[in-house]
């Protein structure tokens, strides 16, 4: 009787033992054994005012390429590997793969989404604004980011979002300086989250989820839609056409419009500030209506000389030339 027991009991444990350790079938590729190749990586900012080689340690899947520096540890790995995937697990593949290049704060604190790769330090990988992140390095740096995050807080499950004015119209491009507290109120940060939210809800219950990801590729749909959503609260209210995203370490912020894409760098100052008592203290680097209104003009007076000249400049580099220190940038064309 006892050899029958302990028989029993043996088998209790080989079988709970094998289900607590077998993962998914969806998730067995996360737990797999990864293997990783030493690749050597550039990194490179506009006009190279910051750049550095590394060898870093990348692997792939049949979602995304990832690049660790040395020192992240393989427990930081999988969790980095398993949220992104998870992310990109609900989307519908784009070519090329995104990118994913993961850093020790010590080395870059930074982040920068660009070719549709994205540039980051170790971070909290489960939050929202990491998988913001990751959409904009699948969809690209220039997607309209109120969509995009938006749409990051309906992934997580937790967008409740309704819609509240905020103290400031301009907070309702939802662009990405209205979700900086540099730029705007901390209390009109929580209203873009709100406005965002509500904005995919309402889209998403009109038109389904696979329709309303086709606004995250194009800026101009995501406007519009924007704009309608408005119009269906009783609003008359136009979003910019000007994109903003993230800057790396020397820019403060990157700027995208249909003609140029503009680099403010971190300690640009206008030389005719003291002069010009338009110019605020912090001019671009504070006050999202007169930054706004600096690059929408910029954008009227491109637009105004393309159409003149019939042609559409490329590849073209030019440095501000009111300014002190540091230039801003800006590449005519896409």
């Amino acid at each position: 009787m006892k050899v029958k027991l302990t028989a029993v009991i043996i088998t209790l444990v080989l079988l709970l033992s094998s289900c607590a350790v077998d993962p998914s079938a969806k998730d067995a590729h996360l737990f797999a054994t990864r293997h990783y190749v030493s690749t050597e990586v550039t990194y490179s900012e506009p006009t190279a005012q910051f750049a550095f080689k590394l060898n870093m340690e990348s692997t792939e899947t049949e979602l995304a390429k990832y690049y660790f520096e040395p020192t992240v540890g393989n427990k930081e790995r999988k969790a980095c590997i398993k949220a992104t995937e998870k992310v990109l697990a609900t989307q519908e593949p784009i070519s090329p793969l995104p990118e994913i290049y993961i850093f020790s704060r010590d080395r870059y604190d930074y982040k920068l989404v660009r070719d549709h790769k994205l540039y980051s330090s170790l971070r909290e990988w489960k939050s929202v604004e990491y998988t913001t992140d990751v959409l904009l390095a699948l969809y690209g740096e220039a997607a309209h980011y109120g969509t995009v995050f938006g749409y990051a807080e309906y992934l997580s499950g937790s967008c409740e979002g309704r819609f509240t004015l905020p103290s400031v119209d301009d907070v309702m491009d939802l662009s990405y300086l209205c979700f900086d507290e540099a730029f705007v109120s901390p209390a009109d940060v929580a209203v873009a989250k709100e406005i965002a939210c509500d904005f995919v809800n309402t889209g998403i219950s009109q038109q389904g989820e696979a329709a309303f990801r086709q606004l995250l590729t194009s800026p101009t749909q995501a406007t519009a839609a924007l704009c309608a959503y408005y119009s269906e609260k009783g609003l008359s209210y136009t979003p910019s056409a000007v994109q903003y995203g993230y800057g790396g370490r020397s820019y403060d912020y990157t700027v995208h419009t249909e003609y140029a894409t503009f680099y403010i760098a971190n300690d640009w100052a206008d030389m005719c500030a003291e002069l010009n008592p338009l110019i605020t203290d912090g001019f671009l680097h504070a006050d999202y209506p007169s930054t706004k209104a600096f690059f929408e003009t910029n954008l009227e007076q491109m637009k105004q000389y393309q159409d003149l000249f019939n042609t559409t400049a490329r590849g073209i580099k030019i440095n501000e030339r009111r300014v002190r220190r540091t230039s801003g940038v800006s590449r005519l064309g896409k």
